[in-house]
Parts: structure tokens; C-alpha cells; sequence
């Protein structure tokens, strides 16, 4: 099962930015692009935090290909507000954030889990925690600048 799960996530991640971001975002643009990202976010790990069976968890795992979008959106975001001798430079503090998140990531959802293993909530706590600091995300987009965010207005 977790081999199709890895399998649904990949061919989807690869679908959604491939084939479904680029005519989204002619209609939509990038703002509200990271805003629909950041909403299936939080409705795929309230799934991972509330599965009970494993197809909660297929469900969760097929939002999460859409919600992957959300890297490359803001990444357009930031270089198209630089310019061009500072490309490098920006895409990089974005990489180097990227990984300093992915290191202090799993410390912080392992400190919630190590809080909750015990509550009602069990295993499932550090999905939720993950839901809400992606409901944080998608409230701040919100009030992203609509003429400095999408590269169509």
C-alpha cells in the first residue's frame, strides 16, 4: 500500500505540475493559486489526522499532489520580483529555506506527536498541528499585493 501511495503521489505531483498549473494559472494567477495550495494542504493532513482507514488516506494522499503546488507558485512569485542578477540569489535563500524547514519539520511534528501520543487525539495530532500552520499560510496569502503576486494583472 505504501508503495501505491508513493506511485499515486508522484504520478499526481507530476500531472498537477505539469499539465494543471500552467492553465491555472493563466485563469487564476498565482495568489490565489498558493491560497487553493494551501487550503488542499490543510484538507490533506486533516485527513492523514483523522484517517481511520486506509482509503482517508488515499484521499489525503491525492490532495496532497495539488497541494505541491504551491512551491513552484511561489517561487515564480519571488523571481518575478527580482531582477535578473538577482535570480540566483533569491532562488537560493528560497532552497535554503526550503531545507531549513525540512530540518526543523519533522523535529516540531515529533515534539507535537510526543505531546499527544497519549490524548484522544494520538497519532493524528501532528497532521492536525501541520493543517493548521498550512490554515496560517493560506489566511496570510490572503493578503498578499494582487499587482507585486500575479505576473498576469
Amino acid at each position: 500500500d505504501t508503495a501505491i501511495m508513493l506511485l499515486l503521489y508522484g504520478f499526481g505531483t507530476t500531472f498537477a505540475q505539469g499539465i494543471v498549473l500552467k492553465p491555472l494559472n493563466d485563469v487564476l494567477g498565482e495568489r490565489l493559486i498558493l491560497m487553493f495550495s494551501f487550503a488542499t494542504a490543510v484538507v490533506c493532513n486533516t485527513c492523514y489526522g483523522l484517517a481511520r482507514n486506509k482509503g482517508a488516506l488515499f484521499g489525503g494522499i491525492s490532495l496532497a499532489s495539488l497541494a505541491a503546488m504551491a512551491f513552484p507558485t511561489f517561487s515564480a512569485i519571488k523571481a518575478n520580483n527580482v531582477s535578473e542578477s538577482e535570480q540566483g540569489r533569491v532562488q537560493g535563500a528560497l532552497y535554503a529555506i526550503l531545507a531549513l524547514a525540512s530540518g526543523i519539520g519533522p523535529l516540531a511534528m515529533r515534539f507535537v506527536d510526543s505531546l499527544a501520543s497519549d490524548t484522544f487525539l494520538g497519532p493524528g495530532a501532528m497532521f492536525l498541528f501541520a493543517a493548521f500552520l498550512q490554515l496560517i499560510a493560506a489566511f496570510f496569502t490572503c493578503w498578499l499585493p494582487k499587482h507585486r503576486t500575479d505576473s498576469k494583472f
